[in-house]
């Protein structure tokens, strides 16, 4: 069954939550009604999307865009990086609320921001796969693609 994150004298419990994150994106049905219910796991809900921008953003820096034959077309800096994180974020809470906003308005949808914010931020520790990026190995593809057909 599910537990508090702050079940451990007001201490938060990383292995736990990690373990409610992969029960979320296994789309347990219990597991998401409980982190839903949960009021202290937006904090950790909030640290997930937090942390999975800074390493996409890392990712970037680390495994840079490549042009053809290997030229480096774009590397941020780590000032960069922390810019991208902070826009990053800010634009999935967006991105939340309006989710959130058109299921409650055009859906019918019961629960508030709040409830769904926790969900949405657990289910988002997937971004952590963001630190490695797929433009190193397919450098141009969508260049090849527009242009490989004419």
């Amino acid at each position: 069954m599910f537990q508090s994150i702050f079940h451990r004298g007001g201490r938060w419990d990383f292995k736990q939550a990690f373990w409610d994150a992969f029960k979320v994106i296994k789309l347990d049905a219990q597991a998401m009604t409980a982190v839903s219910k949960d009021s202290s796991a937006t904090r950790m809900a909030a640290l997930f999307i937090v942390v999975a921008s800074f390493l996409g953003s890392l990712g970037s820096m680390l495994f840079p865009s490549y042009a053809y034959r290997g030229l480096v077309m774009y590397r941020p800096t780590f000032f960069q990086v922390f810019e991208q994180t902070f826009a990053a974020s800010l634009m999935l809470i967006f991105a939340i609320f309006l989710v959130h906003f058109i299921a409650v308005r055009l859906f019918k949808a019961r629960g508030s921001f709040e409830e769904f914010f926790r969900v949405a931020g657990y289910a988002y520790i997937v971004g952590i796969l963001n630190i490695i990026p797929l433009s190193p190995w397919f450098p141009d593809y969508g260049f090849w693609l527009y242009y490989g057909k004419r």
